[in-house]
């Protein structure tokens, strides 16, 4: 086994008169963002894994936990793996070994995390675009690497861009699917002002990923 590089979303108008309304405009097609997606054969095969989330390469150390949290609850709401969380002590010990520099994985502590911890599979993610505020944004490249081969076993990337009316309306979806309404909820739209929740519907989006569904590519925005 070796070193592997990784890999690299009525108009209302009151009639005049008698003179009758202008016909509405057709409601205008919204093309979804982009979700690359890898797909190993080994993965299907694989069983559950026990995978542990690594924190997501980024300058900003608040961007970089506040996204890998995101990801890892993301990804055990799935429940495609056990999931061990980014700040449990194999995580603690992933970083002693210094396991992924964020390019090449270190073959030796891979093998130290898989016999001494049981850790069957990494969760190695960048972070490639970041935007906190209204309207946010948030590009994200992951990968799942097996800890006995080093082999990438499903990669997943795509940026999510809240000022895109496709990302807005799976926001729409995450909403009203996922999220719970508070007492004066500002709806689908308390993804826009709240960075924690717009982390975990973009991480949401990727996750999916990994059992792929037929998702059209254009759909027309809810009002």
């Amino acid at each position: 086994m070796t070193r592997r590089a990784m890999l690299p979303l009525a108009v209302v108008l009151a009639a005049a008169g008698c003179a009758p309304p202008p016909p509405l405009a057709p409601p205008r097609p919204v093309v979804l963002p982009e979700i690359r997606a890898y797909h190993a054969s080994e993965l299907a095969q694989a069983g559950r894994l026990c995978a542990l989330v690594l924190p997501f390469l980024h300058a900003d150390r608040v961007a970089s936990a506040s996204v890998t949290a995101a990801f890892s609850l993301a990804l055990a709401k799935a429940q495609h793996f056990e999931v061990l969380p980014p700040d449990g002590p194999e995580a603690t010990l992933a970083r002693q070994l210094r396991v992924w520099d964020g390019h090449c994985l270190d073959v030796h502590a891979l093998t130290v995390l898989r016999r001494r911890l049981r850790v069957d599979a990494l969760v190695c993610g960048t972070i490639l675009r970041y935007r906190p505020y209204n309207p946010p944004v948030l590009g994200l490249r992951v990968q799942l690497v097996a800890t006995r081969s080093g082999a990438v076993l499903w990669g997943a990337e795509g940026t999510l861009d809240a000022g895109d009316a496709g990302t807005q309306y799976l926001m729409r979806q995450h909403h009203d699917l996922w999220l719970e309404e508070p007492p004066r909820s500002l709806g689908w739209r308390v993804l826009l002002h709240s960075p924690r929740q717009f982390n975990q519907f973009a991480a949401h989006q990727l996750v999916a990923s990994i059992e792929p569904t037929e998702i059209p590519t254009a759909a027309s925005a809810a009002k």
